[in-house]
């Protein structure tokens, strides 16, 4: 995951990858909302 190629890290799927914290990503999935997300995909919570 050195931003060389595409990886496919968890079974999520997203429209927009806002950023990454630590061990956690803000994503905006295709309906709209934002959530933060751990990079393997077991914990999401909806901050939007």
């Amino acid at each position: 995951m050195d931003g060389t190629e595409s990886e496919k890290v968890n079974g999520i799927d997203i429209w927009q990858l806002d950023g990454v914290s630590g061990n956690f990503m803000i994503i905006t999935d295709y309906g709209g909302p934002k959530f933060r997300v751990s990079v393997d995909g077991s914990v999401g919570t909806r901050i939007e």
